[in-house]
């Protein structure tokens, strides 16, 4: 992150959080720490359309999660195209009205596979092309 600021290439729109590139795409950064479940490594974070909102007149836009451990990191490049495909199928937290105040984004690493849980349809799909 520091080296893509430093470079010039990403210009600072929001906080330390939301960025642009020199071609007006939009960038959110997080980054989820992993825990051991099982024989992989799981990480959460949380996915809301105010995160989004930051980088909402740029051209394109993505959530770049940054899934880190004690001895490596793996990092994602979530449009917000897929994740509004799959908002439906994931887990949420809601408020006393009922209203949805953030999505639940699990993804899962074992060795090279990446997935992504989906509670709403007890499945995980493949996000490994979304490794950058």
């Amino acid at each position: 992150m520091n080296k893509l600021k430093q470079s010039g290439k990403l210009v600072k729109i929001y906080k330390t959080v939301a960025y642009k590139d020199q071609s007006d795409n939009g960038y959110v950064f997080t980054t989820a720490k992993g825990y051991n479940s099982g024989n992989r490594m799981r990480y959460w974070t949380s996915y809301s359309d105010d995160r989004l909102s930051k980088i909402s007149k740029c051209k394109k836009q993505a959530l770049i999660l940054c899934c880190r451990n004690k001895s490596d990191c793996v990092v994602l490049k979530l449009t917000k195209e897929f994740l509004e495909s799959q908002k439906a199928y994931f887990s949420c937290n809601t408020d006393d009205d009922g209203n949805i105040n953030y999505y639940n984004i699990v993804v899962f690493i074992d060795g090279d596979e990446i997935k992504l849980s989906e509670p709403e349809r007890s499945y995980e799909i493949d996000i490994s092309k979304y490794a950058i």
